[in-house]
């Protein structure tokens, strides 16, 4: 799930506006509900970057601090 916040914070950053597309192959469920269960992590995670101080992230990043940034991303994963 970091990857997937990453990925949509880099498309935030970038100030993106098109498409996001999903690629997935549910073998086991539903395809209908696996893609339901996707766009909805996908607007979680947008949600969650609203929160996300970007600039505190990229100083830990410029350090090469990945304590600090792992510290930065779970508070933002794990808030309500």
């Amino acid at each position: 799930m970091r990857e997937l916040l990453e990925a949509l914070l880099y498309l935030k950053i970038a100030r993106y506006r098109g498409y996001v597309i999903v690629d997935m192959s549910p073998c086991r469920m539903d395809p209908c509900h696996a893609c339901q269960i996707a766009i909805g992590n996908l607007s979680i995670f947008w949600k969650k970057l609203e929160k996300m101080d970007v600039a505190e992230l990229r100083r830990a990043q410029k350090t090469l601090d990945a304590v600090e940034s792992q510290k930065i991303i779970r508070r933002i994963m794990l808030q309500g």
